[in-house]
């Protein structure tokens, strides 16, 4: 029997509980963050003994934006974070490389797969941060228009 990941199973988040979903979501983004500066300020063009760093950074950077696309994406299991346990409606968020690549995405990283080997190994780190960016400013302005206390629990700017 296959689960259903409606929206209707959302369950109504506390004030506790929602300022610790911040605080996770913000780490994600904050590691994202990292990963990305790392990734484009040393990796460009470096020589192969620092190909495993590299990779690492490119790796966590995917992580990190991979979840963040599951925050803004409708769906997911009942305890995930998501944008909706915050403000209703979400606005509209446009996520198009991310989303276009959640597939190749999930067969890089979730488990290793054959599929994996077979799909490109190049990303656009600019443009994954240059999306995440901008969806973070609108659903925070959202957020502060909304419910200004609870833009106080995500201390990103």
């Amino acid at each position: 029997m296959k689960k259903d990941h409606s929206r209707s199973q959302r369950l109504k988040r506390g004030e506790l509980a929602l300022k610790g979903g911040a605080r996770v979501i913000s780490y994600e983004y904050w590691m994202l963050k990292e990963a990305l500066r790392y990734w484009q300020k040393d990796c460009a063009g470096q020589p192969t003994r620092s190909a495993s760093r590299c990779n690492m950074a490119i790796e966590a950077a995917l992580i990190h934006a991979r979840n963040l696309l599951a925050f803004f994406s409708a769906g997911g299991h009942k305890d995930d974070v998501k944008a909706t346990d915050f403000i209703t409606p979400v606005p509209r968020i446009a996520l198009p490389y991310l989303r276009r690549n959640k597939k190749r995405m999930n067969k890089k990283l979730a488990h290793p797969s054959y599929a994996g080997k077979r799909m490109g190994a190049s990303w656009n780190g600019k443009l994954i941060e240059e999306e995440l960016d901008s969806a973070f400013r609108v659903f925070l302005a959202r957020l502060e228009a909304m419910a200004p206390k609870r833009r106080r629990y995500f201390p990103i700017h």
